[in-house]
């Protein structure tokens, strides 16, 4: 068995305004559209959720991880139970920012949904 550790997770709060703000601008983006979903049986159209999805930037500093920035990334919902993350996107923005704040790395990823499942 794999020891435990005693981690401690701070959210600056940049990190969630960036977060409500990615989540805000791709809801307004979507507003009417519909996709289309597998399901086991057929296809069916379904309105598209309002969801963002990013990178979480930070340090880890003793057992706390400190996320102080974070960026959205661009995705198709195409289809809504496999997002399809635009990479070069991903990849270019970490250079950028590895260049303006050298200390941070990424930390975790973030994703939204309209509600918590049950």
């Amino acid at each position: 068995m794999a020891p435990s550790i005693d981690l401690t997770v701070k959210v600056h709060p940049v990190v969630y305004m960036s977060i409500i703000d990615a989540y805000e601008r791709k809801s307004s983006s979507n507003i009417g559209k519909t996709v289309s979903t597998t399901t086991m049986s057929a296809q069916r159209q379904e309105r598209v959720e309002s969801r963002a999805l990013g990178t979480l930037l930070g340090f880890y500093e003793k057992n706390v991880v400190q996320a102080t920035n974070c960026y959205a990334i661009p995705f198709s919902d195409a289809v809504i139970d496999n997002p399809e993350i635009n990479d070069n996107f991903n990849r270019s923005m970490w250079q950028m920012c590895k260049r303006s704040s050298p200390t941070e790395q990424i930390v975790g990823w973030f994703f939204t949904v309209p509600d918590l499942p049950d």
